[in-house]
């Protein structure tokens, strides 16, 4: 049983695919160009909103009161939890 879960486990791989977090050579559509040109801006703007919502005690997806002990409101931590169930 041991040895069929660890033929499994080869097959499907670990960690990211390959080539990932590479500028691909040809870009899909223009949004990808720009997200590819752009993404170090991007990234540190999303992070810095990310910390600020956090302090301000805002669901970081929305603006609504977060729940106690969340980083999200009601609504997207039901959401959140849906998800990782099933």
């Amino acid at each position: 049983m041991a040895k069929i879960k660890a033929k499994a486990r080869a097959k499907r791989g670990r960690g990211r695919p390959r080539g990932f977090g590479s500028v691909p050579r040809q870009f899909k559509d223009r949004f990808q160009k720009f997200y590819y040109e752009h993404r170090d801006r991007l990234n540190r703007e999303r992070r810095a909103s990310y910390v600020d919502k956090k302090h301000l005690k805002v669901c970081v997806r929305c603006k609504r009161k977060v729940v106690k002990g969340s980083i999200f409101c009601a609504m997207h931590r039901a959401k959140s939890r849906e998800y990782n169930q099933g």
